[in-house]
């Protein structure tokens, strides 16, 4: 059976309270095996009462998942509001979460996830010149990320692997001229689900260190000269 391609090509935006709330849900539950017992009630309260980078991108891909379900299943979500119940108490429609969504952002949408979190990351630096002068360089952009990660290396080593690959794989998506391919964007859907509060909470840390990384790569190699 082919599997159509989400379309994300609108910001998408609640369009009643129930639906915002079926969004809180479907980020706390795509995150929750991660998590202990005490942090999973922090990370609820967290993801209903704060704006943490992450968990809003997850909060938006959850919304375009909704956005995309033919009628049919749209009805058969909007049967199950309870609103006299809190929404995780209600069994029927936690399973329809995780059925059809929960699921499908960890199996086989979990690219499209992958790329949305790329995506809004390098969404929250495009004002940024790095990117821009990126994009002005010569078109061995290949060397381009291999020095990259030298620099990120050498200049980040607090960083976790799993923010490495992310960093990365942002540069990639922004300045090599052929799209990752699906299995790069599995990747790193997987590693946002799992690490969803993290990267929430050090988003300013990963952006910084983007940002200083790439211009000291674009300097270092613009002083070596073009290559004959």
């Amino acid at each position: 059976m082919e599997i159509s391609v989400l379309n994300m090509s609108e910001n998408v935006q609640a369009v009643n309270q129930f639906y915002d709330e079926i969004a809180i849900a479907f980020t706390y539950l795509i995150h929750r095996e991660n998590l202990s017992p005490k942090q999973s009630n922090t990370f609820f309260k967290a993801i209903q009462e704060e704006e943490l980078p992450m968990v809003k991108m997850t909060k938006q891909f959850a919304l375009h998942l909704i956005d995309n379900f033919d009628e049919e299943v749209k009805n058969k979500l909007v049967s199950l509001e309870e609103g006299s119940i809190p929404i995780l108490e209600n069994e029927a429609l936690v399973d329809f979460i995780e059925l059809e969504m929960v699921d499908a952002a960890t199996t086989f949408r979990q690219w499209e996830y992958g790329k949305y979190a790329i995506d809004f990351f390098l969404n929250q630096i495009i004002e940024n010149n790095t990117l821009k002068i990126a994009d002005q360089q010569p078109n061995d952009n290949g060397v381009l990320v291999e020095e990259f990660v030298e620099n990120l290396a050498k200049k980040n080593k607090a960083l976790d692997k799993h923010e490495m690959l992310f960093l990365i794989q942002a540069l990639r998506t922004k300045i090599l001229l052929s799209s990752p391919k699906i299995a790069s964007y599995n990747l790193i859907g997987s590693i946002v689900q799992r690490n969803l509060l993290g990267m929430s909470l050090r988003m300013a840390v990963l952006k910084s260190a983007f940002e200083e990384s790439l211009p000291l790569t674009i300097k270092n190699r613009n002083r070596k000269g073009p290559k004959l």
